[in-house]
């Protein structure tokens, strides 16, 4: 069925623009424009029935008390103006030729849902300040079932604004989920390069241009901007040049510091979805956005799967910048359908690993499993062959290592002093222990426990150095070996089959400030958080 159905409540800037789009749609597959002249006829009926029928219609009312303070005018207006540029020196002087010769449309699309309303008032003034009107063609809000009638009326007050005249407005009867949301606004937009947003993102100076240059460069891109953060009290915090995104095998998406030669259109493993620019075309050839994921995160990460595996690349544009709230949290998958549909799709050899680390129940219902199918023919019919996940680890992110069919746990091995054990280097025996980060992906930092009761990195195992008073790493062996062998206990003690020491994060004071590594201490009986340890699951 069409999207923007005979029951729009409001649409800006006028109801003209919505005839001649909703004409464009298909309803059973036959074209509007047979039944164009009664189809508008009855929508006019319909619009005004729902317009002065007010709270009979089942909305549930919310009074103004109810809505979380948000940022007055004023107070987006004085935050805009003091919004430090973030850009490095050198794009200060980057030209975008492509940009320049452009013929192609560009589509601004945002979407929000509920009170997500107040969040869009900042992100859309943002866009309307930073962005030169001959950058792009059009701007469209689309509002995905927002219930409350004050919300309704607030957005409409909102979206009448002199500085929004331009800006068109459609509205969802339901709720679909964002996945399902951009999936439509991608089949009607008039552009040919499609920018989302979501309805938390501030885009600051100079953000679209770099976009717009990297995917006219290479049709078969989707390009990023550099996300910096904003805390909740809108305190801003400028994050380092050199991070990309990455998944790990919860399916959470975290950062990674980039080694990529390229410093202004910087390789990444997939993306966030807070905002990026892509070719229409292309994204419909690799299949849209899933419209069957839900709203509880993932769909970007299987987007981000699917574009690499499937022919094309995402690119971060260093120039581009926006703020994001609390950028570092990690972006997890919430849906455990959706954690299903990502796995059955793409890393299907590996769904042992995700089911371990996700502690998901990955059986599918007779209902799943049918959904999957639908889309697994269609890539077969409408996409082709694409690349299987072994690629995509060698290839694209050959920083994330596979756990073992043996591994017990993985990820960061963490102290109760938040700090966590680290190989110094590859070819070297020292263990030490650094700050954790838990929303940065550090290979060096990732270790696995066994079934054997190895705590191995690579082909190399912990146990303890020939002093006894350290722990090192060595080649692991194959046979079992009393050296080699820990007992993670209930109590979050790690201890020495051998010697019955437990690992303990230790620190001293050195020619270079306080050093902190890994030791092997007689077992405390009370909570020592020196030698309390978790894995944090990467």
């Amino acid at each position: 069925m069409a999207y923007y159905d005979v029951s729009v409540l409001w649409v800006v800037p006028d109801m003209a623009s919505t005839w001649l789009r909703m004409k464009l749609h298909y309803i059973g597959g036959i074209k509007l424009s047979k039944c164009f002249t009664p189809f508008v006829l009855f929508s006019i009926v319909y619009i005004v029935y729902r317009l002065t029928r007010g709270s009979s219609l089942g909305i549930v009312r919310q009074s103004p008390e109810s809505f979380v303070h948000r940022m007055s005018p004023a107070e987006i207006s004085d935050y805009l103006d003091a919004l430090q540029d973030t850009r490095p020196q050198q794009c200060l002087s980057q030209s975008y030729p492509s940009v320049r010769q452009r013929t192609a449309k560009v589509s601004l699309l945002l979407d929000f849902h509920e009170d997500e309303l107040y969040d869009l008032k900042l992100t859309l003034t943002s866009v309307i300040e930073n962005t030169p009107k001959h950058l792009y063609n059009e701007i469209v809000v689309l509002d995905d079932g927002t219930s409350g009638v004050e919300l309704r009326k607030h957005a409409i007050g909102f979206l009448k604004e002199e500085r929004f005249k331009h800006v068109k407005a459609f509205r969802s009867e339901e709720k679909h989920g964002q996945s399902a949301t951009r999936y439509k606004a991608a089949r009607v937009a008039e552009g040919d390069i499609l920018v989302f947003l979501s309805s938390s993102v501030v885009v600051n100076k100079g953000w679209l241009e770099p976009l717009l240059e990297g995917v006219l460069q290479k049709d078969d891109r989707i390009v990023v901007p550099h996300a910096d953060s904003f805390l909740s009290d809108k305190r801003f915090y400028k994050t380092d040049n050199n991070l990309v995104s990455v998944f790990t095998w919860p399916l959470a998406t975290v950062y990674m510091e980039s080694t990529d030669s390229n410093p202004i259109m910087v390789k990444s493993p997939a993306m966030r979805g807070h905002a990026l620019a892509v070719n229409k075309d292309f994204l419909l050839s690799i299949g849209n956005y899933d419209e069957a994921m839900d709203d509880r995160g993932g769909h970007h990460l299987e987007l981000s799967l699917r574009t690499w595996m499937c022919g094309g690349e995402i690119r971060v544009a260093l120039c581009s910048r926006v703020a994001v709230p609390a950028g570092f949290r990690p972006e997890e998958v919430v849906s455990q359908a959706n954690v299903k549909r990502i796995t059955g799709l793409w890393l299907t050899d590996y769904r042992d690993i995700v089911e371990k680390q996700t502690t998901a129940n990955l059986k599918m219902t007779e209902d799943e499993k049918s959904a999957l199918q639908l889309r697994q023919h269609y890539f077969r019919d409408h996409v082709g062959a694409c690349r299987p996940f072994s690629w995509y680890l060698s290839s694209v992110v050959p920083e994330v290592f596979a756990p073992s069919q043996k591994m017990v746990f993985y990820g960061k091995l963490e102290a109760m002093t938040s700090y966590c054990a680290r190989a110094v280097a590859d070819d070297r025996r020292e263990v030490d222990a650094v700050l954790c980060r838990p929303w940065l992906y550090e290979p060096n930092l990732v270790f696995e426990l066994n079934e054997r009761g190895q705590i191995q990195t690579g082909d190399r195992c912990l146990c303890p150095d020939s002093a006894g008073g350290r722990a090192e790493l060595v080649p692991c062996q194959q046979v079992r070996s009393d050296q080699q062998q820990w007992v993670f206990t209930h109590s979050g003690k790690i201890q020495n089959e051998h010697s019955k020491l437990c690992l303990s994060h230790e620190s001293e004071s050195g020619g270079h400030g306080k050093q902190h590594y890994l030791a092997l201490r007689q077992c405390t009986q009370d909570d020592d958080r020196r030698q309390q340890w978790k894995f944090l699951n990467y």
